[in-house]
């Protein structure tokens, strides 16, 4: 009643105008990237959690397709499961390193194009496009369930082509390897990385898909030399 007599404002009014409304659980939002996130804070913790979430929920999907395609082989099942395993345990490894490696690739294009941009921002952009191409993955587990497990007898019956590699009889070829980066879920991962540079850097578009384009330059040449050296 005193602060009334003074003039000052009734509670519900010193609420309204002077104390912000408190956003509940504000860390939700690095789960729905935007231009303005990735260019303000370039968050490199949450996409790489997000990341080895995807794999690791892939992978588990995926040990019962494998055990079934080594059904015929049981000495080698041991093998394959334990790959998965590993793949799952090493994915929040596997994506900051690709974050440093093709983030630095677009990170130089940028720069040798003239455009000035944080380092840190073209790996969070990246890493976060590592989730994109995560879900591939997630998309050919569920295609392979719905085939149903009895139509899985052999390894060579878990690949599927999601892309130009369907028109590749080998598609762990070098050159299949490459189809294998024309898939609906790369072109995705390469609009969200063109539009984030871009955004990031407030600057052409074309700077930004060239950046993106040395990313997957790098990115699909790492799967060539994989392809060679198996």
């Amino acid at each position: 009643m005193t602060s009334t007599m003074h003039g000052a404002p009734p509670d519900d009014a010193e609420t309204d105008g002077a104390r912000p409304m408190r956003v509940p659980f504000p860390r939700v939002g690095l789960l729905f990237p935007t231009p303005e996130l990735i260019r303000t804070r370039a968050p490199i913790l949450a996409p790489t959690l997000m990341t080895a979430f995807v794999v690791a929920v892939t992978v588990a999907g995926t040990v019962p397709l494998v055990r079934a395609a080594y059904a015929a082989r049981p000495e080698m099942l041991l093998a394959a499961v334990t790959s998965l395993w590993a793949m799952a345990a090493l994915s929040p490894l596997a994506a900051l390193l690709k974050g440093v490696a093709l983030g630095g690739v677009a990170w130089s294009v940028m720069v040798l194009t003239g455009v000035q941009v944080r380092y840190r921002t073209m790996a969070s952009a990246v890493i976060y496009g590592q989730v994109i191409l995560g879900l591939q993955g997630a998309w050919i587990t569920a295609l392979l369930w719905m085939r149903g497990l009895g139509a899985v007898r052999q390894p060579a019956d878990l690949i599927l082509p999601t892309g130009l590699d369907v028109l590749f009889s080998d598609p762990s070829s070098a050159l299949g390897a490459v189809a294998r980066g024309v898939t609906p879920f790369y072109c995705a991962w390469f609009v969200f990385l063109t539009v984030i540079f871009a955004r990031a850097a407030h600057r052409g578009w074309w700077r930004a898909a060239l950046a993106a384009f040395g990313a997957w330059t790098l990115g699909t040449g790492l799967g060539v030399v994989r392809a060679l050296m198996v």
